[in-house]
């Protein structure tokens, strides 16, 4: 019996790959956290300046920090990397957007940078303007 499919006919095709991303609003979690870490470390490294801590118990505090960060850094890495950023915003973005501003007194100046657009657009979003 002869075999239907002879191998200089195949033809392989791969399926496309999946374009999933992240929302803007996990974008912006994931940049608060990476500033947050900062503020932390900042006062970790002050306070341990005050405390009477052996030399291996302040190595082994950077040690974690700076794994800490390596972390941080590459979970930002991975959400950067499949982000929607340029998508307009969803109702859910924009609500969550008012939490992120509400919770982290944040300006719209500050806002524009996070969801990296302009603070007239964030203006105009939060007004119910734009998306």
């Amino acid at each position: 019996m002869r075999d239907l499919i002879q191998p200089a006919t195949e033809i392989v095709v791969e399926a496309p790959a999946s374009v999933a991303s992240y929302s803007k609003t996990t974008v912006v979690n994931a940049k608060l956290m990476q500033k947050h870490l900062n503020a932390t470390k900042e006062s970790m490294i002050r306070d341990m300046a005050s405390l009477k801590l052996s030399d291996d118990e302040v190595l082994h505090n950077f040690r974690t920090m700076a794994a800490a960060q390596v972390k941080a850094d590459d979970l930002q890495g991975v959400i950067n990397s499949t982000s929607a950023m340029s998508d307009a915003f969803t109702e859910r973005e924009v609500e969550d957007m008012r939490d992120v501003k509400k919770q982290n007194n944040l300006t719209e100046h500050e806002l524009a940078e996070l969801y990296e657009t302009n603070q007239s657009k964030i203006n105009r979003v939060l007004n119910n303007q734009a998306r």
